[in-house]
């Protein structure tokens, strides 16, 4: 018998790794709220959290590549650049805070609203780079993941509102730059919405088949317990009447 005892507590399930193993500390970190019960918003808002750590350490890495004067860009430009993307790392760590909490759709729209406006004060700061203005679809991107799809187009019209005010902001700014930025966003964008339309549409289309099936499982449960009681008032009856026919 102790031999049988030392098998069984051999076969036990492993125990848990340390808290600072690596894949439990990656787990922990984009861990949702206990609060958020449905899957679908579980996934987002685990998404949105790893999303959020890799922008911080993005914004890192370029912190560290413009302190080491990688870009060639002068140095009053980039200290500029230095200083928007502290802040922007700065806040994006706030809203990661916010996003560990119920209120994970609030932070997915303060961190489109953050990469979009340190986008746009990049572009103003160094208009000689043109591909900062690629950079201006990152927004749209990132609503498609969170928001639906008339939102999505919202972010996208006001990205291209915002680009269309650049020359007025700054007169001198390179209207070719402007025109090529304009129509690679509205490609894209127009990809996006599409996607987001189909991603809706399949989501809408799984909680439907969701909701129908937990009906049809509530309507068999239901069946299952009324026969259950049909079938005791059979027996209670089958044994009332052979009581009856032996007091006879």
């Amino acid at each position: 018998r102790v031999h049988v005892a030392e098998h069984t507590s051999s076969t036990q399930q492993p125990s848990q790794p340390p808290p600072w193993h690596p894949a439990r500390l990656g787990r922990s970190l984009i861990e949702p709220a206990a609060s958020i019960s449905e899957p679908e918003r579980r996934r987002q808002a685990r998404l949105l959290m790893a999303l959020l750590l890799v922008l911080m350490l993005l914004g890192l890495l370029s912190l560290i590549l413009s302190s080491l004067d990688v870009y060639p860009s002068p140095k009053p430009v980039r200290q500029t650049l230095f200083w928007i993307a502290l802040t922007a790392v700065v806040i994006l760590a706030l809203v990661y805070g916010l996003s560990r909490t119920a209120h994970y759709r609030l932070a997915a729209g303060l961190a489109v609203g953050t990469v979009l406006s340190a986008t746009f004060v990049a572009a103003i700061v160094n208009p000689e780079v043109p591909l900062l203005l690629a950079f201006l679809t990152l927004g749209g991107l990132m609503g498609s993941l969170f928001f639906s799809a008339r939102a999505t187009a919202i972010v996208f019209a006001v990205t291209l509102l915002g680009l269309s005010w650049l020359p007025v902001l700054m007169p001198g700014f390179p209207t070719e730059n402007m025109i090529h930025a304009l129509f690679f966003i509205l490609a894209v964008e127009g990809l996006v919405v599409v996607a987001a339309m189909l991603r809706q549409r399949d989501v809408e289309q799984i909680e439907r088949q969701t909701h129908t099936l937990a009906e049809n499982e509530e309507r068999l449960s239901a069946a299952m317990q009324a026969a259950q009681e049909a079938n005791v008032k059979l027996q209670a009856s089958i044994l009332e009447l052979e009581q009856r026919n032996q007091d006879l």
